[in-house]
């Protein structure tokens, strides 16, 4: 039995496999948000999809906000269609900060249908890491990625966490924390 052709084919299945993505890039967000003292209570949303999110409650008066956003394509044209169709809008109304992940990944109404990153040929991935005055609220919700991480704040908090973990250290406040896959 001839097997140049099948081990021809498992070699050039193997090349691909570990090559990995063609493109990679990477990029950092940085943005400040000083609270208005009479606009109400301080908030901050984060909706992210894919990475992780970690908060820690400091002594000051703004939200400090970097965002790291990797992202990987199997070429050029599907980097070209991950940088228009995943977007992270990041607005502010009074006292409310929201970092909010878009892409063909949500539906209309804010919740996810997502069938893996193959079908789209890329992978968009945001980490974030938030510096916030004590007493602050959190809403922070991510899907596919590491851990939400929260410590030293004092606000009312909501965070869930879809395959990933939730650790939170010298909280004060109440609220709601929910993970689904994680610990």
């Amino acid at each position: 039995m001839d097997y140049r052709i099948p081990l021809a084919v498992c070699l050039f299945l193997v090349q691909v496999l570990v090559r990995g993505a063609e493109v990679e890039e990477e990029k950092t967000i940085q943005k400040s948000f000083v609270f208005d003292a009479g606009s109400g209570e301080r908030q901050i949303e984060v909706d992210n999809f894919e990475g992780s999110i970690h908060v820690t409650g400091y002594a000051g008066g703004e939200a400090l906000l970097v965002v790291k956003e990797t992202l990987e394509a199997d070429s050029s044209e599907k980097a070209q269609e991950a940088r228009r169709g995943v977007r992270l809008e990041i607005t502010r109304t009074n006292n409310l900060v929201r970092c909010y992940v878009d892409g063909p990944f949500r539906c209309r109404n804010g919740s996810i249908n997502f069938r893996g990153w193959e079908r789209y040929g890329y992978k968009v991935r945001y980490d974030f890491e938030l510096k916030v005055p004590h007493h602050t609220g959190l809403r922070l919700k991510t899907v596919n990625g590491e851990d939400i991480l929260v410590a030293k704040t004092a606000g009312k908090f909501e965070a869930e966490n879809v395959n990933g973990g939730i650790r939170m250290t010298e909280i004060e406040g109440a609220g709601r924390v929910y993970a689904l896959n994680g610990k």
